[in-house]
């Protein structure tokens, strides 16, 4: 029974611990929640900013050349989830969301403060490798979680509110467009920050 040692409970407050009998128990554990809900802010922002961008440059850059945002923007975010993939392990997965979250509102408030080519290609990058960042250390962090018997539960669930998010972000977008784009970047520093906001908060498993 060493081998499997029962987890510290901390006073005043639940284990960080799935009860896993039940998707319902699941889906009442705070924390494995927050990661839900910064999965789904994430592919909201994903998808609004692959809806706003490329319609905001063409405008500045013709489309046959818009490889050259796209190459450098896919090698920066590459080459930093690789990097901060291996932070997380070494480090603990809520610093790295949090510093991924942090790259994608420092770009969208840059393409709040300026929409000329070269601040809306940086503010593209930036919110691109931000999500790229986030892509393995979210899935990473909820699979530290459930139990030997759920893990395909939790990562159903969390990859439910990803899918939601994405479909939720088309929807806003085209919306929001219909304002301004600074209506829809707005919307989406306040998503960023309640993402930061739920980080923060979850107690991670190492």
């Amino acid at each position: 029974f060493l081998d499997n040692p029962v987890p510290e409970k901390i006073p005043g407050r639940a284990s960080p611990h799935a009860d896993t009998d039940s998707p319902d128990s699941i889906l009442r554990n705070r924390d494995l929640m927050r990661l839900n809900l910064t999965g789904f802010i994430g592919n909201v922002i994903l998808t609004a900013i692959f809806f706003i961008m490329p319609l905001l440059m063409k405008q500045k850059i013709e489309i046959p050349h818009m490889w050259k945002i796209y190459v450098p923007m896919a090698l920066a975010g590459t080459g930093l989830m690789f990097y901060f993939s291996r932070k997380a392990d070494l480090e603990g997965t809520r610093k790295t969301v949090l510093i991924a979250l942090v790259f994608e509102f420092t770009g969208i408030a840059t393409a709040i403060l300026s929409q000329s080519l070269y601040p809306l290609f940086a503010a593209f990058i930036l919110v691109y490798s931000g999500h790229c960042i986030l892509s393995p250390v979210l899935p990473a962090a909820v699979s530290r979680y459930p139990g030997t018997g759920r893990a395909g539960t939790v990562m159903g669930i969390f990859n439910s509110f990803q899918f939601i998010g994405s479909g939720v972000g088309g929807i806003l977008s085209g919306f929001l467009l219909n304002i301004s784009p600074e209506s829809l970047f707005i919307v989406l520093l306040v998503l960023i920050s309640a993402g930061i906001y739920l980080t923060a908060g979850y107690r991670e498993i190492r």
